[in-house]
């Protein structure tokens, strides 16, 4: 590394400590308590996290004082910014009549009923917690009424942290194909035999991996789009997949916890695909935690517990009260208009990215699914998840400074593969023009990193 790269990302990560010292000593104060000083790995960032003390509109600022333009929103769940009124008021209306029952209540009826009607896939719909609960059941219902065991996953989706789909979050690079099970520490190894990976957009090798395991599979889960990496599946794909599962009597599950926002019946309705089941969760719950999944009656009536055999669903904050006049309040200001604005904006920062990145000559590329931006710091020809993995190689360890210098613009960005731009309904066109602005300063400031570090290598 030369003297000149030393210095930049020295200075990069000196700037930040300088403006987060309060930050800092509580980070210091939390590794006592927390494993790693946090308790949600994916908020930790090098060199440690900045500390919320409150969010506005598309705003969120830190215990320091220092404001950001917040295109995280909390990993895609508010899909109003911080602190959006109508949401607040639903809460606060609800309040005073608390805020979990043991029993049924008229909201979730209310709100099961608006999904419901906006997917159009869903006959029945249940509520749970999270996510990663959202993907766990439709799973297990899948395995329970086909007799079958395994499961299809791509090559680089995440679907929750439970051990079904706990594998290839990142994608297996040692193999082209078949892609190699790189599963997560703890993964359960009596499931190794029960869970095949494909890369996503591979038709063949998908009718060769369902042809060679056709009188054992349950279900086929799907991250529409790879968000870890920005990929979308093809439509053209998606209906030879749908095609193909149907033959096979394989279960198709949509895991729309992200893109559940692209329109307003998810992306299922962008690709005109109705999956077999459906699972939601993010910014269903208008900020607040959240989970649902539904699909056909006669699948989901497996959950009823009048009927025996059936499937068991409990949970204590399932349906609360508060989550579901959260979620109702977002979802009733989420209409046609808003998802239209929303993806406007992305096209327009998309725009002004590719733009940045021919006029500067940066290493880089864009890609965008709606209200999604994703930024990233290669150029290059890929497939797949783990074609874009070894194209990312060379350049990951720069990806944390251009990260922290985001932040130094007063940029809060998700990063783990690349620099995802998460839009809110708030945001205007004044304030895209600020975000390009300012990431055009920081990519500037990082740009000798790559010119110097791979000319060295």
């Amino acid at each position: 590394m030369s003297t000149e790269s030393t210095k930049i990302r020295k200075d990069i990560v000196k700037r930040y400590m300088e403006k987060t010292v309060k930050s800092r000593r509580l980070y210091e104060r939390a590794k006592r308590i927390f494993p790693g000083g946090g308790t949600r790995n994916v908020a930790n960032f090098y060199p440690y996290a900045f500390y919320t003390s409150h969010g506005s509109g598309f705003h969120v600022y830190d215990v320091d004082g220092n404001e950001y333009i917040d295109c995280n929103n909390n990993m895609c769940s508010l899909l109003h910014g911080h602190s959006f009124p109508p949401v607040l008021n639903a809460i606060s209306s609800q309040l005073s009549k608390g805020t979990a029952h043991s029993t049924p209540t008229e909201v979730q009826l209310d709100f099961a009923q608006l999904l419901v009607n906006r997917v159009s896939s869903l006959d029945e719909i249940r509520f749970c917690a999270s996510g990663s609960e959202a993907t766990m059941f439709p799973l297990r219902l899948a395995r329970v009424v086909s007799g079958q065991n395994k499961i299809i996953k791509f090559d680089g989706s995440y679907h929750g942290s439970t051990d079904y789909v706990h594998t290839n979050v990142c994608a297996d690079y040692k193999y082209k194909n078949p892609p190699n099970l790189n599963p997560e520490l703890g993964f359960s190894p009596g499931l190794r035999d029960h869970i095949l990976i494909t890369p996503i957009n591979d038709i063949e090798y998908l009718k060769e991996l369902i042809s060679s395991n056709k009188d054992d599979i349950a279900a086929m889960i799907i991250e529409p789009v790879i968000n870890r990496v920005g990929m979308s599946a093809t439509q053209e794909y998606m209906k030879e997949v749908r095609t193909i599962t149907q033959e096979f009597g394989i279960y198709l599950i949509f895991d729309e916890v992200i893109t559940f926002r692209h329109a307003l019946g998810g992306f299922q309705e962008f690709l005109d695909i109705e999956p077999d089941l459906t699972s939601f969760g993010k910014c269903i719950g208008g900020g607040l935690p959240i989970g649902a999944f539904g699909g056909k009656g006669e699948l989901m009536e497996w959950f009823n517990p009048t009927r025996e055999p059936h499937l068991s669903h409990s949970g204590s904050y399932n349906g609360n009260s508060i989550s579901m006049c959260a979620g109702i309040a977002a979802l009733q200001h989420y209409n046609q208009k808003e998802i239209d604005n929303i993806t406007h904006w992305g096209s327009l920062l998309a725009t002004g990215l590719k733009k940045i990145i021919q006029d500067t000559n940066f290493p880089a590329h864009v890609t965008q699914a709606g209200s999604l931006v994703y930024l990233h710091i290669f150029r290059g020809n890929y497939a797949n998840a783990r074609d874009y993995g070894l194209n990312l190689l060379s350049n990951y360890p720069i990806l944390r400074y251009l990260h922290l210098e985001l932040l130094n613009q007063g940029i809060y960005v998700y990063h783990k593969s690349c620099i995802e731009y998460i839009l809110s309904t708030v945001m205007n066109q004044p304030l895209i023009h600020t975000i390009l602005e300012k990431t055009r300063e920081a990519l500037e400031i990082v740009q000798p990193l790559f010119m110097k570090e791979n000319n060295e290598s």
